[in-house]
């Protein structure tokens, strides 16, 4: 089976990190194809062998065109169809329907089986016009044409359609080598009595965060730093072990303007780059806890079937 994977978004890696695992499922005996952002095609090249990159043009179909004619595929998967909503139509979606070849979305956050009005609550009150349009997005039901994937854990497997086909994502525990553990802790700073503890940011949520915050002029207030409530956090965590206990922070994110508590260097902020999908989760399997502000997150998943105690923040 051939299967043309489409991931469309510039901004969001959660949707393309979904339909990779996915795909190491079909290329046990089939064939895969990525189309995705310029933005991450290296990312999804660390995977597959076959990726082609979309550039920001709207409704692009001559690209998709010469991939189906060449390529051939079985079957479409959009991963997901929000992100040409929440983005903008980067390709076009009356071609692929027209194609007559069966067509799937993945369905992360359970939106695409009825029309919805999405608020974005912080802009709701913005000062400028540019960001209060945003407040608002119509979200389309999916077309009937297309099946609903929900991926699991993220997802429940209790669905109440025919059009919704919930699958797997991660077949059985996951687990790491103890040796390899103690390796990937030592080499990220800690100590034997350390704590290492992940934090998994949305990056919607982080963009439209620090977006708010540049416009009410608070971007560099340390009061509305996430890192800075993580770290108040943290300290409590932090009582309850002995008094030379120390966590190093990891994340995957740029942090040059991370503010640091008057903690006495108990809390350390490590940065990593981005990395492919099996140094990732050997990473967030050495953890002691993972925290994310996402709470379809597919990292929290892994974490969750790793056996890592999870912290999942909402509304924060």
């Amino acid at each position: 089976m051939k299967v043309l994977f489409i991931a469309p978004s510039h901004f969001s890696i959660g949707e393309l990190h979904n339909a990779l695992c996915l795909a190491k499922q079909i290329q046990k005996d089939g064939e895969v194809y990525f189309l995705t952002s310029e933005k991450f095609s290296w990312y999804a090249s660390k995977s597959v062998a076959n990726v082609t990159s979309l550039t920001k043009g709207l409704r692009q179909k001559g690209v998709i065109k010469q991939i189906i004619n060449s390529f051939r595929p079985d079957a479409i998967v959009l991963a997901d169809y929000h992100n040409l909503f929440l983005e903008s139509p980067i390709i076009d979606l009356d071609y692929l329907l027209n194609l007559h070849i069966p067509c799937f979305s993945i369905d992360s956050l359970a939106w695409g089986s009825e029309d919805r009005l999405l608020e974005n609550k912080l802009f709701k009150n913005a000062n400028y016009n540019s960001l209060k349009k945003r407040s608002l997005i119509k979200l389309p039901k999916i077309p009937a044409q297309f099946k609903l994937i929900r991926t699991c854990p993220v997802n429940s497997y209790k669905q109440d359609s025919e059009n919704i086909i919930s699958v797997k994502l991660y077949k059985e525990a996951l687990q790491i080598d103890e040796e390899r553990k103690m390796k990937i802790r030592a080499q990220l700073g800690c100590r034997e009595q350390d704590k290492l503890i992940m934090i998994a940011k949305s990056s919607w949520a982080n963009l439209l965060v620090k977006m708010r915050l540049m416009e009410k002029k608070q971007y560099n207030d340390a009061r509305f730093s996430y890192e800075y409530i993580l770290q108040e956090l943290l300290s409590l965590y932090l009582q309850d072990f002995p008094s030379d206990t120390c966590i190093k922070l990891i994340g995957v994110s740029d942090e040059t303007k991370f503010v640091s508590m008057k903690n006495g260097g108990k809390i350390e902020f490590v940065s990593l780059p981005f990395l492919h999908l099996e140094e990732y989760e050997q990473i967030i399997l050495s953890c002691d806890l993972f925290i994310t502000d996402n709470i379809t997150s597919c990292s929290m998943g892994k974490a969750v079937f790793g056996k890592i105690p999870v912290i999942s923040l909402v509304n924060h």
